[in-house]
């Protein structure tokens, strides 16, 4: 359980704290919360020294610390001692770059930089950043349509007139189907491209958006290979070629084969129900495949696994697929959590055969139930008026 989230100035100086689960922490030990002000106390004296991009983790009693440097700032995680590192790490870049994108100007700024108060509306963006959900991005030229997607996958007017998106805008979108994401609408202008590559940063998903145009067809190309190597290396990318309906628009099949990943056609301006729902659709259908290739790479671990460490982020890795696809209520995930717990309070330092067999059995139940759900995902047809 993640309690508390510290983002720190490079240099010394907090500027934000959010306590995370505070109902939960109620009966937080004076010990606990003396720990986390000493470890605080002290990684502020440091923080120059931490490693660009580095993550570190420090065990203390009953909590454990994660840190990382990102540019400007140190984030840190208060997280149990038994909680799973790796669960994290994809958490902490995601904090980070939210952060360091929504204050960008004012972080680098020589005075404001210093005004804690400038930062306190960032609980709503820490809060989708350390949801279990899927991190979607919009990639692309200015002009070309993300932001009209934004909307209307939201629901919301579409706009008439082109107005530059000026810094990202991230928002948690629920699909039919109990399937959650974060989307982020990112700036298209030229300006904006040499921190493109914080964005890609924990990304599940990059569509690449194009308007469909020869030239901005060349470009989003340019684009691709420009930043394939700088996402993580089981990120999907996908194309959106949008404004299907101007007459010089290339088609979906061209653009697929010049750009080099699977695309979808589109005509976001149209904000009709349908349109909506084929837009719903394809995501769902990208999402699956998404879910679907991460469980294949579980299913190919060792079955004789027997350390408790893997185990368990094995199982947690996998619970966050089922909440992506079932209630907290199901049966599957109290089943999952009872063999979280059961193992984080095993009384050996590995696995029993015995407990090693029903496992595996249990494993292949919880998959073949999250597949057989992935399967009923509604093929999409093309997005068009």
């Amino acid at each position: 359980m993640i309690r508390d989230v510290f983002i720190v100035k490079k240099g010394g100086l907090l500027l934000y704290h959010q306590n995370i689960n505070a109902n939960k922490n109620k009966n937080f030990s004076k010990m606990s919360k003396d720990l986390i002000s000493g470890f605080l106390h002290s990684l502020l004296s440091f923080s120059k020294e931490i490693g660009s991009r580095n993550i570190e983790c420090i065990i203390m009693y009953d909590l454990k610390f994660v840190y990382g440097d990102f540019d400007k700032i140190v984030v840190i995680f208060c997280i149990d001692k038994h909680d799973s590192t790796e669960k994290v790490l994809k958490k902490i870049h995601r904090v980070a770059e939210a952060f360091l994108m929504k204050y960008h100007e004012i972080i680098h700024h020589p005075t404001k930089a210093l005004r804690v108060s400038l930062y306190r509306d960032f609980e709503t963006d820490l809060n989708l950043a350390i949801k279990s959900t899927i991190k979607i991005i919009l990639l692309g030229e200015s002009g070309v349509g993300k932001t009209t997607m934004f909307k209307l996958l939201k629901g919301d007017e579409i706009p008439i007139q082109h107005l530059p998106t000026m810094g990202p805008t991230i928002n948690e979108i629920k699909l039919a189907g109990d399937v959650q994401m974060v989307v982020w609408d990112t700036p298209g202008q030229r300006l904006y491209h040499n921190i493109w590559s914080e964005f890609l940063l924990g990304a599940d998903i990059i569509f690449l958006v194009t308007d469909s145009k020869a030239d901005n067809v060349s470009e989003t190309k340019n684009i691709y290979t420009r930043y394939i190597l700088k996402g993580e290396e089981n990120t999907h990318w996908y194309c959106i070629a949008n404004k299907q309906d101007l007459p010089d628009a290339l088609k979906p099949d061209e653009i697929k084969n010049l750009v080099g990943v699977p695309t979808f056609g589109m005509i976001a301006i149209d904000n009709s129900p349908d349109n909506r729902k084929n837009f719903e659709n394809m995501l769902k259908k990208v999402i699956s495949e998404k879910i679907g290739q991460d469980i294949l790479q579980m299913e190919e671990k060792i079955s004789d696994e027997k350390n408790l460490t893997s185990i368990i982020e094995q199982i947690e890795r996998l619970k966050e697929h089922g909440l992506q696809h079932f209630d907290l209520s199901d049966p599957m995930l109290w089943s999952m959590n009872f063999w979280i717990d059961k193992l984080k309070n095993y009384v050996f330092p590995q696995l029993s055969s015995d407990d090693l067999k029903i496992l595996v059995e249990t494993r292949k139940e919880w998959l073949e139930k999250i597949r057989s759900r992935i399967s009923e995902t509604e093929k999409p047809d093309e997005i068009s008026a």
